[in-house]
C-alpha cells in the first residue's frame, strides 16, 4: 500500500481533494479538505478547492483507542487510498513524530488515537512537555486537525488545553450512548464551508447523547436522538460535526464512525473524500 508509517503499526493512505455529489448530499469540502482549502497557505490550495500542484500531507495517529483501531485505520486507509492519492498521508503511534522538527512536514492531523482506559496515565505521561507544546503550536501556526468518533477523548487531568484542538469528547457522568441504529442528521449552519449545499440524509451509527464539546466549536450538523429508536435518547438534537479555530489553523470533529461498519456507511465515505 501506498504512503510511510512513522511506527510499527497503521499504514499510508491517500485521499481526494474532488468535492463530491450524489443522490443524498453534496458537500462543499471534505473534513481533510476543509482544514486546509480553506486555508490559502497551505499546500498552494485555495478557498476555491483547486487542485493542488503537491498532496495535502497528512498524519493519521493510530495503535490506541478504546474503539477497534486495528479495523478501522485500515478502512481509513483503503477508502482513502481509492480516491486517487491526492493526499500524501504518514501513519504514527504517538507520541511517535511529534516533534516539532517533524511536523514541519505536514499540513494535518487526523486522530484515530485515544488515551481511554486502565492504562490511560502511563500513555499520557509519554507525551512530554515538548511534544504537547510542538502538538499544539503545528495547528495554532496555521496547519490542520480532524479528530474522528471517540479520537478527542484524551488527557483528561494532565491536558485540559489539548481540548481546544480536538473539539469533542466524553464528558463523563453526562455523555451515554444506546445501540448503533439509523438516526437523521440536520445542517445547522448551512452556508459554512464545509456543509454548503449539504442536503440533509440519514446515517446508522452510534449516536452520543450530550458530548462534550468546547465552547468555541460551532457545531455545522446535529442527529436527532428518538427515544422511540434509542431507550437512551433524548429526544433532542445532538451535535454530531463541529468546527472550530485554533489560533490560526482550523479543527474539525466528528462523533460519526463508531466502527468499521459505520466507516463503511456511503454517506460517511463521502463526507471524508
Amino acid at each position: 500500500m501506498g504512503g510511510t508509517s512513522l511506527g510499527n503499526e497503521g499504514r499510508g493512505l491517500f485521499g481526494s481533494l474532488t468535492e463530491r455529489e450524489g443522490d443524498s448530499m453534496s458537500l462543499g469540502h471534505s473534513w481533510l479538505v476543509f482544514c486546509t482549502v480553506v486555508l490559502p497557505c497551505i499546500a498552494g490550495i485555495d478557498a476555491r478547492g483547486e487542485e493542488p500542484e503537491t498532496p495535502i500531507r497528512v498524519l493519521i495517529l493510530t495503535g490506541r483507542n478504546n474503539h477497534n483501531w486495528q479495523e478501522t485505520t485500515p478502512i481509513l486507509e483503503k477508502l482513502l487510498e481509492s480516491a486517487a492519492g491526492k493526499f500524501a498521508v504518514t501513519t504514527t503511534v504517538p507520541p511517535h513524530g511529534l516533534t516539532a522538527e517533524n511536523l514541519e512536514n505536514f499540513d494535518v492531523i487526523l486522530s484515530n488515537w485515544n488515551s481511554w482506559g486502565s492504562a490511560s496515565q502511563t500513555s499520557e505521561a509519554e507525551w512530554t512537555d515538548a511534544t504537547r507544546r510542538a502538538y499544539l503550536d503545528f495547528v495554532r501556526g496555521g496547519k490542520g486537525h480532524v479528530t474522528v468518533h471517540a479520537g478527542g477523548s484524551s488527557f483528561y487531568e494532565s491536558w485540559p488545553a489539548y481540548r481546544k484542538v480536538a473539539l469533542v469528547f466524553w464528558d463523563l457522568g453526562t455523555t451515554q450512548h444506546g445501540r448503533p441504529h439509523e438516526f437523521k442528521v440536520r445542517i445547522d449552519a448551512p452556508q459554512h464551508p464545509l456543509t454548503k449545499g449539504f442536503r440533509g440524509l440519514s446515517f446508522h451509527d452510534e449516536l452520543w447523547n450530550q458530548p462534550g464539546v468546547v465552547p468555541e466549536a460551532t457545531v455545522v450538523a446535529s442527529a436527532f436522538s428518538d427515544k422511540q429508536r434509542e431507550s437512551r435518547g433524548t429526544d433532542q438534537w445532538e451535535p454530531v460535526v463541529v468546527t472550530a479555530d485554533f489560533g490560526q489553523g482550523r479543527c474539525f470533529a466528528t462523533l460519526l464512525g463508531h466502527d468499521a461498519k459505520a466507516m463503511q456507511d456511503p454517506n460517511f465515505q463521502a463526507l471524508l473524500i
